[in-house]
């Protein structure tokens, strides 16, 4: 396999933009995991599902962002869903903690926190 075609395999957000139309939601023994809305080009991912999934946050940061750590990925990914036009909010037990890409404001590089629920998103992203 040549660098290109890995890459390829890893762009996950540029297969956002092909989408047009419909909506999937996914759940994993019972918890809500993810959200997708092509109409309103969003997508919700719900923390809780994801610890019941095993999947750490921090790893889909890493498989979009590759070699940069957690803040400039974040900030990567944040910048990346702006330019296609969507947004992902993180939500614990249904509340919301944060939102990167579209709607958020460039002065904070696309990223807008709870900040009610600052404390608790580094334990979230471990």
């Amino acid at each position: 396999m040549d660098p290109g075609e890995d890459e390829g395999k890893r762009d996950v957000l540029g297969m956002l933009s092909g989408l047009s139309s419909g909506g999937i939601t996914v759940t994993i023994e019972g918890y809500p995991l993810l959200s997708i809305d092509s109409h309103d080009r969003t997508m919700a991912l719900e923390v809780q599902g994801a610890k019941q999934a095993g999947i750490r946050l921090r790893d889909l940061v890493r498989l979009e962002a590759p070699g940069e750590g957690m803040l400039r990925g974040s900030e990567s990914v944040a910048k990346r869903l702006s330019s296609i036009g969507w947004n992902l909010t993180l939500y614990d037990r249904g509340e919301r903690i944060l939102t990167l890409g579209s709607g958020a404001s460039r002065l904070t590089g696309h990223v807008s926190v709870n900040p009610l629920k600052l404390r608790g998103l580094a334990d979230l992203l471990e």
